[in-house]
């Protein structure tokens, strides 16, 4: 078997230039990976984008599906409907992944179990940015296996405009949401969604409500078109109610009930001094409730409350040097504090300065990529260095290497939380690791580009929730020592005709961390293959099919989930038929977890 995937992956590169070869390069401006915009050429990250004409295809109505096929993202999901998942790049345990909104970070400081509590509806999503490895030299902790950026739509232009979409599913499940926006000099956005069901099995209902409002000021130069800066404010809160049956006591049987919300305010600022000087900035303020009831059926016996609250801000300038490159330099300093029944009442501040350098080299058809930044917190000082090579060899063929250090500071859950089944540890020290990354890349025509990933990451100081055998009855916080995560990723995507459009994508990650002497909750959860296949294909006049399907093997488990959507376009309406789990399989995202079997749904859309 391995001699044959061997030949295979040969064979694709042998072959592949001659078959893009003579084709339109295709650059993809991205944002994510650099403080500078970037091109497909430029950076050594690998940047994958999910735009807004992709996630009107997807079989979703919640923003926690929006990553279920996307290339070497792990979504572990507690619930279907997004209520509650936990993302994994690359085989990290889902504290390792940082999540952005607009830029700013919005992961919580109690759990990234509740990263996914987004105070924003699906509508509002313009892109979404997911980028690959290491990333604390630009976002500092958390950002340690990858980093997920929403970017929040715009408006544009002076008209009015309205988007309303409802939808409706098995399981007595609704969904509706609608929007109004306006641009110009002064635009304005605001929106709504509600979504309830009965769930799909005991304990597994919701009701989830969420409200985002986005102010945009544009300041123009006077007598010109030219746009000097802009200062925007964006809104957000989110109030959930959820069923949690064994959310966080696997095999247990506890029916549980939790509650949670979300406050989100973002207030951010450029000025473009000149055509060499930007300065950027930005404020932000995030409050998280979290109720949580272990059983519904004697409510009294163990309720947690939990009130978190993350402030910060960043101030940076950018200096596009003529000839010379570009250069930016900043800081930033953020506050977390937990008021908690299980965890009792913390605090902590960090603090940091950073710089990044892009030197393009365009007659040698390369750029250098360099990166530091220094983070000050209860745990001392860590500096996270990047440094990152492009080099375009031949118009459709792009090498690009980079190697980083990352860190992570641990939640305070780890360090503080005690209940009859968890056991955290005030000792425990912060994550680091040393990623290396090779990206080699082919571009064709328009959207065709396809290429390879190798990555390594020496990890130290892992955090995991461990058990020294099944009769322990806690699982508790430790460092659990060094561990090195290798993997390959393997990306295509392709334009058969004007029809049909495909993508494919397959991760593989390996890791030596085998412990033999204790039982791991999260350290050893990860995918060990995963594959994730896409394929639009035109049907008649204004339908399209899309087709929508995802392996994985775990550590003890595998299994095949198809989806897929049929999307009628009527001028103005959209209308869509949705089928998930197609097969009717049997299977579990988290261990001791069922998921649902074959789901239908349908809905409507109106933009005017």
């Amino acid at each position: 078997m391995k001699k044959i995937a061997f030949c295979g992956i040969v064979s694709y590169f042998i072959f592949l230039p001659f078959w893009l070869w003579g084709e339109t390069v295709y650059l993809n401006t991205v944002r994510l990976g650099s403080s500078f915009p970037e091109s497909f050429v430029q950076g050594a990250s690998y940047v994958e984008i999910i735009d807004q004409k992709e996630i009107e295809t997807l079989p979703i109505t919640a923003i926690g599906q929006l990553l279920d096929y996307t290339l070497g993202v792990d979504m572990s999901r507690r619930n279907p409907w997004g209520m509650q998942a936990d993302i994994s790049i690359r085989g990290c345990t889902f504290q390792q992944v940082l999540v952005l909104i607009n830029g700013v970070r919005v992961n919580d400081p109690q759990t990234a179990h509740h990263n996914m509590d987004f105070p924003i509806t699906i509508n509002d999503i313009e892109r979404v940015e997911i980028l690959y490895g290491a990333g604390s030299y630009l976002y500092g902790a958390d950002a340690f296996g990858g980093v997920i950026n929403l970017i929040t739509k715009r408006p544009q232009g002076d008209k009015f405009l309205k988007t309303i979409k409802i939808g409706f599913s098995e399981y007595n499940t609704g969904n509706v949401s609608f929007s109004l926006e306006q641009g110009g000099k002064f635009s304005k956005r605001i929106s709504f969604q509600k979504m309830k069901s009965d769930g799909f099995r005991y304990d597994t209902d919701f009701d989830n409500s969420n409200f985002f409002s986005s102010f945009v000021w544009n300041m123009f130069s006077p007598g010109s078109d030219f746009r000097r800066g802009k200062i925007s404010l964006d809104l957000g809160f989110m109030d959930k109610e959820f069923g949690a049956y064994d959310f966080y006591t696997p095999g247990m049987n506890f029916p549980s009930k939790e509650w949670t919300k979300t406050y989100l305010s973002i207030l951010k600022g450029s000025y473009r001094i000149n055509k060499t000087i930007m300065i950027d900035s930005n404020f932000s303020f995030r409050r998280h409730e979290d109720k949580y009831i272990l059983d519904i059926t004697n409510p009294s016996w163990y309720v947690n409350e939990h009130i978190s609250s993350t402030c910060g801000g960043v101030l940076q300038s950018k200096f596009f040097l003529k000839g010379a490159g570009n250069l930016v330099v900043g800081g930033e300093i953020n506050s977390e504090e937990i008021d908690s029944t299980s965890l009792g009442e913390h605090s902590r501040l960090r603090k940091a300065i950073f710089a990044e350098y892009l030197l393009p080299v365009p007659i040698w058809k390369m750029d250098f990529n360099t990166g530091l930044r220094l983070d000050s917190s209860d745990w001392g000082e860590m500096l996270s260095p990047q440094l990152g090579i492009g080099w375009r060899v031949v118009p459709f063929c792009g090498v690009h290497m980079s190697v980083s250090r990352a860190f992570r500071i641990p939640s305070f859950t780890e360090l503080y939380y005690q209940s009859p089944v968890n056991s955290g540890n005030v000792n425990l020290k912060p994550e680091e690791n040393l990623s290396y990354q090779l990206k080699v890349d082919f571009s064709g025509k328009t959207h065709d580009k396809t290429g390879i990933i190798f990555f390594r990451r020496e990890e130290k100081n892992l955090i995991d929730w461990i058990k020294k055998d099944e009769t322990q009855t806690q699982w508790a916080a430790e460092n659990i020592g060094k561990a090195d995560f290798n993997g390959v990723e393997i990306f295509l995507k392709k334009k058969i005709n004007k029809n049909i459009n495909t993508q494919l994508g397959y991760t593989y990650v390996y890791s030596g961390l085998k412990k033999d002497d204790y039982l791991s909750k999260y350290g050893l959860k990860y995918s060990k293959h995963q594959i994730s296949c896409k394929i639009n294909h035109f049907l008649y006049k204004g339908i399209n099919q899309v087709w929508y399907g995802v392996y994985k093997q775990k550590e003890d488990r595998d299994f095949l989930i198809l989806d897929t959507r049929v999307l009628l376009t009527i001028k103005k309406w959209k209308i869509f038929l949705d089928v998930k789990n197609i097969f009717d399989k049997e299977y579990e995202e988290v261990a001791g977890i069922e998921q649902p079997g074959r789901c239908w749904g349908s809905g409507v859309m109106l933009k005017f």
